[in-house]
């Protein structure tokens, strides 16, 4: 019972952690369409981010 809560617990730090570097970019989307980026800065961040890979292991 204790490894199944425990497995359960990483999956839901997984899928949270997950969803956190998919909202991200998002977000910073959302600032640069209504607050401008004309210095680049917060493009250069999206591109920097990449994908979100995390290891299930």
């Amino acid at each position: 019972m204790k490894r199944l809560l425990h497995q359960n617990y990483i999956l839901l730090i997984q899928s949270t952690l997950a969803n956190e570097f998919n909202n991200y970019p998002v977000a910073l989307n959302t600032q640069r369409n209504y607050c401008g980026d004309v210095d680049g800065a917060i493009q250069v961040i999206i591109d920097s981010l990449g994908g979100c890979q995390i290891s299930c292991e």
